[in-house]
This record gives C-alpha cells, structure tokens and sequence, in this order.
C-alpha cells in the first residue's frame, strides 16, 4: 500500500513529547539522573534530535522509551550513536547552533559507552564552534580509551 491509513490500534499511534506508551508504566514521576530533565518520552511524532539525544542519555528514559519497542534492538549506546551522528550531520548543515545541542554532545563525552562519547566527539568535530572545541579539549585530558582519544584528536584538527 502506498498511502497507508494511520493506525487504529492505540499501540501505533504516533505520541507527542511525554506520552506514555501504550502498556508502559509512566515512571515521570521518579527522579532519574537527568540532566537536563526534559519528558521521560520524547514521543514518537517527529521528536527533536536534542529530545532523543537527551532521553537516550538517560538508562532511566532509555528504559521508558524503548520498553515494547523495536528500537531497542540498536540498544542505548546504538541509539544514542545514531542520534550524535545525525545531530552532527544536521548541525553541521544548518550552520546555527542550539545551545542546549552544544550542552548535551559535551554531556554525551561523559558516557560510560565509548562508542557514544567517540560519536559525540565526531559530531562536536563537525560543529567546530569554540565552544565544541573547549569541550573537546577539556575531554581529551581525562580520556583513558585509545580508540575515543582518537576520535576527540581528530575532531581537533581544523
């Protein structure tokens, strides 16, 4: 079918950003250790890149978001990977820098998953604004991972 029609069962209809699932607990109103402290669910109806980076660096929203989801087939890192990348492609693109993208890729270079922080590392590399580069800097000197240090000298390199 080319044009489907939008679906019927409540399970897969697109959300909006802090709506819960359908069959998923809202755990809102825990206190995760957010940083930012955006919705648990950044939903499903075209969310923000800085929502999903935000909600993927977080297990406790990961957990919310993913839960009865296919998605979770890439697992957190995965995602949060795909999201640093795409949040570099686009901010690279559109030559303006949200303050709060710059906030969370600095943010993502603390992850415990290398493969995040090396992602954050390149997308903050292609931003090159000061900013990404003082994060980068500041990073590089407590980095103990080779294949991240890597990753955040190169996004150095003008």
């Amino acid at each position: 079918m080319r044009f489907a029609e939008p679906a019927r069962e409540p399970g897969y209809a697109a959300r909006g950003p802090g709506e819960v699932p359908v069959g998923v607990d809202d755990v809102s109103h825990e206190t995760p250790s957010r940083p930012f402290g955006g919705p648990l669910h950044p939903g499903t109806d075209a969310p923000s890149l800085i929502d999903l980076l935000e909600m993927a660096l977080d297990p406790d929203a990961w957990e919310a978001f993913s839960r009865g989801s296919a998605i979770r087939r890439a697992g957190r890192a995965g995602f949060a990977r795909n999201v640093c990348v795409a949040m570099g492609n686009w901010l690279a693109s559109v030559g303006q820098l949200p303050e709060e993208a710059l906030t969370l890729l600095s943010y993502a270079l603390s992850d415990p998953e290398p493969v995040v922080r090396a992602h954050a590392a390149w997308a903050l590399g292609r931003i090159g604004s000061a900013g990404a580069r003082a994060a980068l800097s500041s990073r590089l000197a407590d980095e103990a991972e080779e294949s991240v240090r890597s990753e955040l000298a190169a996004a150095l390199v003008p």
